[in-house]
């Protein structure tokens, strides 16, 4: 397309000319409700063993949060129960407002997805170093047989931060929002099409868009 967007809508086979043909399915692909990677680490004491890294929506637009695995409940953003569904947005729900950022980088891939890769990177290099600190911390609880206190600490850490994510990704929209608006960079001037996308445009129609004062 004309900015190079690497998502195809379903349905994935086509024809032209009588051939058939079909896309390909990303890792990444745009219906995912969520995808999680699940570490396990048989070093750490049993309450510390799991975590899932959890994101909402499309893993390539949005952010891995880490929840352990002994938590005792979840945020209300990424609950069933926050009222969100399918048919039914809301600014609470981390699926819908991860799903905000996704739509706006599927507009204008070239340009926006940069800027979400670049806030994703830093967001996501926070998240482990924090998990690193909040280990060794934690760690010596339940070490010390303080195991409730252990889970209290790794529960509010989770849901405290799957919070905060929400609130930053939401935060995060409004500022591009404005920042790529009708086709247009702010503080950087229009946003040309791929050059490919124009000598496509060339090919199909012919003279219909020539100048003919050159």
């Amino acid at each position: 397309g004309p900015y190079g967007v690497p998502r195809r809508w379903r349905p994935l086979e086509w024809s032209a000319n009588g051939i058939q043909y079909t896309h390909e399915r990303p890792i990444s692909v745009q219906q995912s409700a969520h995808v999680y990677i699940m570490q396990i680490r048989p070093n750490f004491p049993d309450e510390m063993k799991a975590i899932d890294w959890f994101a909402p929506d499309d893993s390539a637009t949005s952010v891995f949060v880490p929840f352990y695995g002994v938590i005792t409940t979840v945020p209300a953003e990424y609950s069933y129960f926050s009222g969100a569904t399918r048919l039914k947005f809301d600014f609470n729900s981390a699926f819908w407002v991860s799903n905000l950022v996704a739509q706006l980088a599927y507009s204008n891939w070239d340009n926006i997805y940069p800027e979400v890769l670049q806030q994703i990177q830093q967001i996501q290099q926070q998240y482990i170093n924090d998990v690193q600190t909040l280990d060794a911390k934690v760690i010596e609880l339940f070490q010390e047989g303080k195991t409730e206190e252990g889970i209290k600490v790794l529960t509010d850490y989770s849901c405290s931060t799957g919070s905060q994510f929400v609130a930053q990704w939401l935060d995060f929209w409004k500022y591009l929002v404005p920042r790529f608006l009708d086709g247009v960079k702010n503080g950087a001037g229009p946003m040309p099409y791929r050059t490919s996308f124009y000598q496509s445009i060339a090919k199909e129609t012919g003279d219909k868009y020539r100048v003919w004062n050159q």
